[in-house]
């Protein structure tokens, strides 16, 4: 069952999964230098930034908000320095 899951391409997309809105921002983190793009949550606590997802086209942009219930109005963009 596992490796079913595993290895299913084309099969069911991941369930929704919303963040707590009030506890962390939608972030999309821009690399200065390579320009890389990481989706995830700021969390409006400490500051930290979890991870989510690599963003490298418009399609992966789209999964990450269907995935986690985010409205586009609410992404912040940050472009780390070196």
């Amino acid at each position: 069952m596992f490796f079913e899951k595993l290895f299913s391409f084309g099969g069911k997309k991941p369930a929704v999964t919303p963040y707590d809105k009030t506890r962390e921002k939608p972030l999309i983190r821009v690399g200065c230098c390579t320009g890389e793009k990481m989706a995830g949550f700021r969390s409006l606590e400490n500051g930290r930034f979890r991870e989510i997802m690599l963003i490298q086209s418009d399609r992966d942009y789209q999964e990450f908000l269907r995935r986690y219930a985010v409205d586009p109005r609410d992404v912040d963009q940050d472009v780390l320095e070196s």
